[in-house]
């Protein structure tokens, strides 16, 4: 099993919230992959990242990922951790979210 690894401190990161998803955004809103993930903390200096060792998404565009999405968002939102195309994209999100 791979380990993710803090690059500033070099310890293994460790569990800090397990079971979320990162959705994959195309454009502005639409979901375009889903990853079940685990956020993992480094117990030295608290960065933290969103992990998976999968290699192939939950749910992708052609198979329903935006009602994966919408269902999740609304059912677990605490359990959602958005990853935008680009810095441009993530905040037309923000402007449009509340976020």
């Amino acid at each position: 099993m791979k380990k993710p690894v803090c690059v500033k401190c070099n310890r293994g990161m460790i569990p800090h919230k397990i079971g979320v998803e990162i959705v994959e955004l195309y454009l502005v809103d639409q979901p375009y992959k889903i990853w079940p993930a685990d956020i993992v903390k480094c117990p030295e200096c608290g960065h933290e990242i969103a992990w998976t060792d999968l290699s192939d998404p939950i749910a992708e565009a052609h198979n329903d990922a935006a009602s994966y999405y919408l269902r999740a968002k609304r059912n677990y939102p605490d359990k959602i951790v958005l990853q935008h195309e680009s810095e441009f994209s993530k905040k037309a999100f923000e402007r449009t979210h509340d976020a």
